[in-house]
């Protein structure tokens, strides 16, 4: 069971009911920040794959999975102009063997907007334009029609469905393995970025599976009608769901037991989804300083939210890292469509 995924060493039973692709490199470090008087750890999971990262990549080992076993013949899905999930579904997926359709709406553009803008367009993924984030399940569905000859698999903005969350459940066990070895004290509290909360949910499922007590605090890095209390706990309840069904029902906790152990933090988002704010470049520069990269739209200010919580909170905080430490290497090739260059481009 060594090439394997955690959830499935804490229950073996599962290798054989859930689909699931091998993607990245395994287990990755936790490290102590030895320069911050805090007791303060990191979880690498910027090293999730030796040449792209993040933690899009434990989701699309089982959603392209599952894509697979249901015979799709393209992916679609979307996100923001430097969606991270829109590239990794694009790296991923198009080694796979799976075309790619990328819905993508505006947001700030930063040099780093603009570099995955490029590679998610250079890696070959077919874009399509949607005018604004409220707008884009719906920009989805109509993607979908006009690509319903070729059986297209949606995969949700930031991989979160209950199939996409089981890579942050394993992710959680993964954690739990790692304390039980004595590479890291048992954390009080683990900080997430909380966008499309499947990171969080995920995690906090696998806490509660592996019986480890830490509290999930999840930064909003979007608007309030995108992660928030209920979106959370529909996506508990049918992550937890789909575990019931592959046989774990007498293993599960309780939605409302898992959603008692996370906290979504509110004021880091600044202006808005994608707008720097001055204590996110404040924490990308620190960080930067002791070799982490963070961005400014997700890391970032959940980095700034890690260091006032290890400031003012007593115990052991966890910054679960989420951004690749590596950009995918993108062949030259044609520009960007006119929709896409117009707003991006200098």
């Amino acid at each position: 069971m060594a090439d394997t995924t955690a959830l499935f060493r804490r229950f073996p039973t599962l290798a054989e009911r859930l689909p699931w692709l091998r993607l990245g490199s395994g287990v990755t470090p936790v490290e102590r920040v030895q320069a911050l008087p805090a007791d303060l750890w990191v979880k690498r999971d910027d090293l999730t794959g030796p040449t792209y990262g993040g933690n899009k990549l434990r989701k699309l080992e089982f959603l392209l999975a599952d894509a697979r076993r249901r015979g799709a013949g393209r992916l679609i899905t979307g996100g923001g102009f430097g969606s991270h999930h829109v590239l990794a579904t694009t790296v991923y997926g198009t080694r796979a063997g799976f075309p790619i359709t990328a819905v993508l709406y505006p947001q700030q553009v930063t040099p780093h907007v603009r570099e995955v803008l490029h590679a998610i367009h250079g890696l070959g993924a077919d874009l399509r334009y949607c005018p604004h984030m409220v707008m884009l399940p719906a920009s989805l569905r109509l993607a979908r029609l006009a690509r319903h000859g070729d059986s297209p698999y949606a995969v949700p903005p930031g991989g979160s469905s209950p199939v996409g969350a089981l890579g942050y459940v394993s992710a959680g066990l993964e954690l739990v393995e790692q304390v039980s070895a004595g590479t890291m004290p048992p954390p009080d509290h683990v900080h997430v970025a909380a966008g499309t909360l499947g990171t969080a949910a995920g995690l906090a499922i696998g806490f509660a599976l592996g019986r480890l007590e830490t509290r999930v605090v999840g930064v909003k890095i979007v608007p309030d009608y995108v992660a928030n209390d209920r979106a959370l706990g529909r996506l508990l309840r049918a992550t937890l769901a789909l575990l019931a069904d592959v046989g774990l029902g007498n293993d599960l906790p309780s939605a409302d037991a898992v959603a008692a152990g996370i906290e979504l933090r509110s004021g880091y988002l600044g202006d808005g989804y994608g707008r720097p704010t001055p204590a996110g470049t404040a924490a990308l520069e620190r960080f930067s300083a002791l070799g982490l990269g963070l961005d400014p739209t997700y890391t970032a200010k959940t980095a700034a939210a890690v260091l006032d919580a290890a400031a003012s909170t007593p115990g052991v905080h966890l910054f679960w890292h989420t951004l690749s430490a590596a950009m995918p290497i993108v062949p030259e090739g044609a520009a960007l469509p006119e929709r896409f260059r117009r707003r991006v481009e200098p």
